[in-house]
């Protein structure tokens, strides 16, 4: 929580300066803003029986691929989708201002190459998967590529999380309209 309140004033301080940081800078600290680790974490302690246990959470603790690539998705398709919104609004760089200011590319070569990026960690999340799996219970694994899932889910089309009765609002419906039978 500490780190995420320095990521908070971090990018407050940013923006506040009007300061467009590197792609590295920013990934640093908005990674840690955007909270997919504490998402994952959290989403163990939905699992039941104690089945994440005390080894789970020392894992995610200690930066795996899995979960660094799942918020590097998770980051760069919610800043692909929401720049342009955010920017109107006031907000600070995205990814998108970001790499086209150290690049000095136009934003439709910037999106391009995040979204080179965001394939590259699915990659990363399926290699990291497999590896990960002799040491856990894939239900375990799964709730961190869900996290993955539902940025894809959020973000792929538009800012669902934002503007959230288009697609969202639809997918939402559907589901418990129609739940999945378990």
């Amino acid at each position: 929580m500490k780190n995420q309140c320095r990521a908070f004033f971090m990018e407050a301080k940013w923006f506040n300066e009007g300061y467009i940081p590197t792609v590295e800078e920013y990934m640093k600290v908005s990674i840690t803003s955007a909270a997919y680790y504490v998402f994952a974490s959290i989403s163990f302690l939905t699992i039941g029986n104690n089945a994440a246990s005390k080894q789970v959470y020392e894992w995610a603790q200690t930066d795996p691929i899995l979960l660094r690539a799942t918020s590097v998705i998770g980051r760069f398709v919610n800043d692909i989708a929401s720049h342009k919104f955010e920017q109107e609004r006031g907000h600070v760089a995205s990814a998108v201002e970001c790499y086209m200011k150290q690049y000095g590319v136009s934003e439709e070569e910037a999106v391009t190459e995040l979204q080179k990026q965001v394939v590259n960690a699915w990659k990363d999340i399926i290699e990291d998967y497999m590896k990960s799996s002799k040491l856990f219970p894939s239900f375990i694994l799964d709730h961190v590529l869900n996290v993955a899932r539902l940025s894809d889910l959020f973000y792929k089309e538009e800012d669902g999380y934002t503007f959230a009765d288009g697609e969202t609002k639809r997918f939402i419906t559907l589901m418990l309209k129609n739940p999945m039978p378990i």
